[in-house]
């Protein structure tokens, strides 16, 4: 299943599998100039952790499909809302763990995933809070450039 795939999630391994292989991840992967990190809403990932912290599949906090909607001041153009902060308003996944929530979860149609690979990210990155603030397009390829302090 590519990044940008819209099919539906394929059939996933059991919550406490996920919740390991996703915070794994988080924990060894460093972000390193060239490589992709991608944009996840803040409150669908903490959904995402609240319901495989449960244990339980047929829970209420399901996050249902990858949703970024709040982080778009337009659905129409997708053209990021102005000073979206880390860890407030997203979290930066590495590809591997995306790869994977993309594959269990899928993404609500029509949304493009948030890669980042840009030589910014990791000064950005090093920053109190980084800022993800301005969006520009290349094709069909979008990206977005953190703001300075």
């Amino acid at each position: 299943m590519t990044a940008n795939s819209r099919c539906s999630a394929a059939e996933s391994p059991g919550l406490e599998t996920q919740r390991r292989e996703i915070e794994s991840l988080l924990r060894e992967c460093e972000l390193r100039a060239g490589e992709s990190w991608y944009v996840v809403d803040r409150r669908w990932f903490d959904q995402w952790k609240e319901f495989v912290e449960t244990g339980d599949q047929n829970s209420t906090s399901f996050p249902g499909q990858i949703d970024n909607a709040e982080l778009f001041e337009d659905l129409d153009s997708y053209h990021l809302k102005d000073r979206l902060v880390e860890d407030e308003d997203f979290v930066l996944v590495p590809a591997e763990a995306w790869h994977k929530l993309l594959s269990w979860y899928g993404m609500v149609d029509d949304q493009p995933p948030l890669e980042r690979n840009d030589s910014l990210l990791r000064g950005a990155k090093q920053q109190q809070q980084p800022e993800l603030h301005e969006e520009a397009r290349n094709g069909s390829e979008q990206r977005a450039l953190w703001a300075e302090p």
